[in-house]
């Protein structure tokens, strides 16, 4: 637009110098076809202008113009006075109007620039805040992802307790069993030994019998001997009773620790499974506060996305504005050129 007012003014001062210059030429014309003008004689100061040729109409137009002069010296100082004033005047008119285009042009490069460091700024802004969102995230989820594996071991050693506690179990059953077993035999061998011990009773009744009755008798001594053996067989049929019930008697107590190391095994089963499920009643609250925070966060970002968005609609509106106030102000300024011209 600019170089179009230019080569505007350019095409209308070249036309006036133009015409200014074929009035000059009839002027010079003149001097051929008057004689007051065209002279071969130098009067005073005055020197002779030879002439140039000249079209009828451009002649004529000349005539009329030295008409209303008092003679042709004063009409070219006239015609010389109004070309100085109007080539004057057109170069002002130039120089202010370039000023007021260059003026425009800063004002458009510093609202262009002004938009585009806006966007700039507002893609900088949310990139930085989805970059900060993005490491809140993995750090929420690192959190959650420690507290799975956390609990994953947790159940391992849960799963490893409960199979110990199973095996333990077994091995109670098997002693359980083993201790009926003994406590069988051994009620078996107390009923044998009562009544061994009762035939010893008799036996020992008997043979005092038999050693009051003769003791001179062989075959009393030898029922005798036979006899002492068989009692010395039952003493020590007793004794390996007494060691068996002492071995019962340990039985038994070892019987009642294993008892309560197992009600032990169990109550600390018991507290891990409570501490598991515990353990997943944090993790199940850390998840819901984690999603609300994401969610939080998720309607900042929105909010932050829509200012943003706002803004630029805001700074889009006002350089329309101005862009249009400066071509109305554009569009009055080649209007008043017109006017002058």
């Amino acid at each position: 637009m600019e170089n179009t007012d230019n080569s505007q003014e350019n095409l209308s001062f070249n036309d006036n110098i133009n015409s200014n210059i074929d009035n000059n030429m009839d002027i010079h014309s003149l001097n051929d076809t008057n004689p007051n003008v065209n002279s071969n004689l130098t009067e005073g100061d005055k020197i002779e202008t030879k002439g140039l040729k000249l079209k009828k109409s451009t002649k004529e137009r000349l005539n009329t113009l030295q008409s209303k002069f008092t003679d042709a010296e004063s009409m070219v100082l006239a015609l010389l006075n109004q070309y100085e004033t109007f080539t004057i005047s057109t170069d002002n008119k130039y120089t202010d109007r370039k000023a007021e285009i260059d003026k425009f042009n800063f004002l458009l490069d510093s609202i262009k620039n002004s938009f585009v460091n806006s966007l700039e700024m507002a893609t900088f802004v949310e990139e930085k805040y989805l970059s900060k969102i993005q490491e809140e995230l993995t750090k929420k989820d690192k959190v959650i992802s420690i507290a799975q594996n956390e609990n994953i071991k947790l159940m391992e050693e849960i799963k490893s307790i409960q199979k110990n506690l199973i095996s333990k179990d077994q091995e109670l059953e098997d002693v359980k069993d083993s201790f009926s077993r003994v406590n069988l035999a051994l009620t078996t061998v107390e009923k044998e030994l009562k009544e061994k011990s009762e035939i010893i009773q008799s036996l020992q009744t008997h043979l005092n019998t038999l050693n009051k009755l003769s003791n001179d008798n062989d075959i009393y001594q030898k029922e005798i001997s036979e006899l002492k053996t068989y009692i010395k067989k039952l003493e020590s049929n007793l004794q390996d009773y007494e060691y068996n019930k002492q071995l019962l008697d340990n039985s038994n107590k070892e019987n009642v620790k294993n008892q309560i190391l197992l009600n032990e095994l169990k109550e600390e089963n018991k507290n891990l499974l409570n501490y598991n499920q515990e353990l997943n009643k944090k993790i199940q609250n850390l998840l819901l506060d984690n999603s609300s925070r994401i969610l939080e966060i998720n309607e900042k970002n929105n909010n932050t996305i829509r200012e943003i968005e706002k803004n630029k609609d805001l700074e889009l509106q006002k350089a329309n504005n101005k862009i249009n106030e400066l071509q109305e102000e554009l569009f009055k300024i080649k209007l008043n050129q017109s006017n002058l011209k």
